[in-house]
């Protein structure tokens, strides 16, 4: 018997109201909980956006999870994976990148970019983050790029990339000429603050004409 569409609305809406309670009491155990509570609630945040992700950024940063989630990446006897996945699905949306990267999330996945095993689950959810993260925002590509270091800067300013990870062989490429741009500026803003008003202008010119060069 075929169901009528408004009954299979009304499922659909009473699941996601049931599943959004239990992301509210998942996070309420992420900000509260003990160490233990913690990384069970962040596993069960991860089976939810396994099993149904339709929707879910916007339910962990309704009920204030995301900043949370990021702070469990510091914690070295939490599973990694089951924190990155989750970030990862919440990074695919433009408000979910940019909850993640006001919440410190950018430095702390190149970081651990850097030091997982490159082999494992985590390492390839971090790198899949890292690039939704990219692509939420022009300014989230200097970001990743400066956590990275100021050879990252300029790097993704002359080849529109940014190579992170472990060895740094793996990267974030295409990046269009706006975020270049933005690269560049990023550059010459940290020279400017370094050196002395005699040697700016110089400077800049030889970081200018190198860029050139370069392209």
């Amino acid at each position: 018997m075929r169901v009528p569409a408004r009954a299979r609305d009304d499922r659909r809406g009473a699941a996601v109201r049931g599943r959004d309670a239990l992301i509210v009491d998942y996070v309420r155990h992420l900000k509260s909980g003990d160490d233990e509570a913690k990384r069970g609630a962040a596993a069960a945040l991860m089976r939810l956006a396994d099993y149904d992700n339709y929707g879910i950024a916007a339910a962990v940063i309704r009920a204030g999870g995301v900043a949370p989630l990021v702070a469990l990446l510091e914690d070295d006897d939490a599973e990694k994976w089951h924190l990155i996945y989750t970030l990862r699905f919440i990074a695919t949306e433009r408000a979910g990148a940019a909850a993640v990267v006001a919440a410190g999330g950018i430095p702390r996945l190149v970081k651990l970019s850097q030091t997982l095993c490159t082999y494992g689950s985590a390492y390839a959810h971090t790198m899949w983050t890292l690039q939704h993260l990219a692509d939420g925002d022009d300014a989230h590509w200097v970001a990743i790029a400066a956590a990275v270091g100021v050879e990252a800067i300029a790097e993704l300013a002359r080849d529109g990339r940014v190579r992170v990870g472990h060895l740094r062989r793996d990267a974030l490429w295409n990046a269009g000429a706006a975020i270049r741009g933005r690269a560049a500026r990023a550059l010459r803003s940290l020279f400017r603050a370094c050196l002395g008003c005699a040697a700016r202008a110089e400077v800049e010119r030889a970081v200018v004409g190198f860029l050139l060069h370069s392209a």
